[in-house]
Formats: structure tokens, C-alpha cells, sequence
């Protein structure tokens, strides 16, 4: 309908206005400031889950400063806990079933 029409333009304005306010219109371009392998030396950790949790949460921090440096960037990671093993997400395996006695 027209009123839906009118609403969607409506938000992609607004989402067009909070890309600008946050300085957000080359994030495209935007690159990582630490690599896995640094991620891993500086917490010690290995691959795996873990990493890939720091890794989003650099992300983050990346997004919320556009124009942060390496430096403070590396100050962050520092401040970030390494996560628990229990937040590692893990494919389920099936259970499997009990050999019946004979």
C-alpha cells in the first residue's frame, strides 16, 4: 500500500541519517586493525570459537570508532576477558543409542 510505501522511505531516511551521524559511509572500506594471529599472541588463546568471539567484539569496538587507531584498538582488546568456555558454540552431536543387551 502507499502508506507502506511511505513508512519503508521513512526508515531508510533515518537509517541513511544514522549512517552519517556515525561517520559510517566508508565503513565498506573499513579494515580489521588486528589480525586472529595477533588476537591469539596477545590474549593466548588458540583458534577456535574464542577467537572468533574476540574477533566480533574488535569488530564491534571498530564500528563504534571508525577512526580509532591500532594503538587504542590494542588498549581495547587488553581490556576484553577471554571468553568462557561455555560460550563456545559447538555442534550438537546426536546421542547415541544404547547397544541392547543380549
Amino acid at each position: 500500500s502507499q502508506a507502506d510505501i511511505i513508512a519503508a522511505a521513512k526508515s531508510m531516511k533515518e537509517i541513511e541519517g544514522l549512517i552519517h551521524q556515525w561517520n559510517l559511509t566508508k565503513f565498506y572500506s573499513l579494515k580489521s586493525l588486528i589480525d586472529g594471529k595477533g588476537i591469539m599472541q596477545i590474549k593466548s588463546i588458540k583458534g577456535g570459537p574464542r577467537l572468533g568471539i574476540l574477533m566480533e567484539q574488535l569488530w564491534d569496538w571498530r564500528i563504534l570508532n571508525p577512526t580509532g587507531s591500532k594503538d587504542e584498538c590494542l588498549e581495547y582488546l587488553k581490556t576484553l576477558p577471554i571468553p568462557p568456555i561455555e560460550a563456545q558454540t559447538t555442534k550438537s552431536k546426536k546421542p547415541q543409542k544404547k547397544k541392547k543387551k543380549q
